[in-house]
């Protein structure tokens, strides 16, 4: 993705990058956090949560700090990253309401043609997955590394 991204720390090898959304009126530290759910088809969850005060994580939270394509952007270094680590992963994604997986699958159909440059991507309507399709309306998403 060819999108200016925030830069970001990575934790231990554990797969939880760390970053702040910065815009004028406030600084929101934010995880990427990637986690193992299937050990024998290595396949991953991908989160993105912020950071409250309290250092609480929260998938909810609607930050409103006007810089969702960078935000989104480091998502994908993170997830680049990640598969530099296991490059024959496959990694779930969806957002934690209706609304943030249709901002991502808008996000991945904005980007598409240079994110899967690098990246495979899969739809989910309900258990059948096909080939991402713009323009189709998808429950959750799998990407993978595209591999060369």
């Amino acid at each position: 993705m060819n999108q200016e991204s925030y830069p970001f720390n990575f934790i231990d090898q554990i797969f939880v990058f760390e970053f702040e959304s910065i815009s004028p009126g406030k600084t929101i530290k934010k995880l990427v956090e990637i986690s193992l759910v299937d050990y024998e088809n290595q396949v991953f969850n991908i989160a993105l949560v912020d950071v409250l005060p309290d250092n609480t994580l929260s998938d909810l939270t609607v930050s409103n700090n006007s810089d969702m394509p960078k935000v989104l952007a480091t998502v994908f270094r993170a997830l680049d990253q990640f598969f530099k680590f296991i490059p024959g992963a496959k990694v779930l994604l969806s957002g934690s309401t209706p609304s943030r997986t249709r901002l991502y699958q808008m996000a991945i159909s904005k980007y598409l043609c240079e994110l899967e440059l690098k990246f495979n991507f899969w739809g989910f309507i309900g258990d059948k997955s096909e080939n991402f399709t713009k323009g189709r309306n998808y429950e959750r998403f799998t990407i993978s590394l595209k591999q060369l």
